[in-house]
């Protein structure tokens, strides 16, 4: 099977302080892995890493066979990062900052590119008569997302995609990204491992800048079943 993302002993230290250290996995084509850990655990700090923001202090990664610290333009076709905090403009519409963002990323064929997304994230009903400023947290995200789909990146980096969100709107989100019929694959950042446990086949478990546990939804049941659900945090 088809690795979209390979890291190989991926260190990054801030200073003295050591952010993620021999951080070591590979991800296969059409996979939804949870990438679960405590705040502070290294999870943006890879998400960073791997979208090109930052540089590794060692180690490898790349996307669909393409070394990330080449900076190379084929690979940011390839991904999507969507960030915990990521502010919109207030005054456009939802329509109107999608077409914004479909050129900025070389989109062909933004209008029905934004029409696809949009309806990929239910927001048809508001994409053009309604401000973002007037928009839920939840209507926020979903724009978010949106922008992450354009171009149908091969590999979704979500950082805390459902951070702040209520239960049935975190619920809304997770629906949306089970039913995407063009099947990317998916690094789904959290540090509640019920919600992992509700979406991905696969989890990885992350605590001080250190992988602990890679495996099945199943298998790491049964490892942390005296501990709850806290249990890696």
């Amino acid at each position: 099977m088809e690795r979209v993302l390979i890291v190989e002993k991926l260190t990054r230290f801030f200073g003295r302080s050591m952010a993620v250290e021999d951080l070591s996995f590979s991800v296969n084509c059409g996979e939804i892995v949870g990438f679960l850990g405590p705040n502070g655990a290294g999870k943006t700090t890879t998400f960073r890493i791997l979208a090109g923001l930052i540089d590794g202090t060692s180690g490898f990664a790349s996307i669909c066979g393409i070394p990330v610290a080449r900076r190379d333009r084929r690979i940011f076709g390839l991904f999507s990062l969507m960030a915990e905090n990521n502010p919109l403009p207030p005054q456009p519409t939802p329509f109107e900052y999608l077409m914004w963002r479909a050129k900025l990323k070389g989109v062909g064929d933004g209008r029905r590119e934004v029409v696809r997304v949009l309806q990929a994230c239910d927001l048809l009903h508001c994409a053009k008569r309604c401000q973002i400023r007037n928009l839920s947290r939840g209507f926020s995200q979903r724009i978010a997302l949106a922008d992450a789909l354009l171009g149908r990146p091969r590999l979704l980096l979500l950082d805390e995609p459902t951070a702040g969100l209520d239960p049935i709107q975190a619920l809304e989100v997770r629906r949306m990204l089970s039913t995407l019929n063009d099947g990317p694959t998916i690094i789904f950042s959290s540090h509640i491992l019920s919600e992992v446990e509700a979406f991905c086949q696969r989890v990885l478990i992350l605590n001080r800048g250190h992988l602990i546990a890679d495996g099945s939804i199943q298998n790491l049941q049964k490892e942390f079943q005296n501990h709850g659900p806290a249990a890696p945090l």
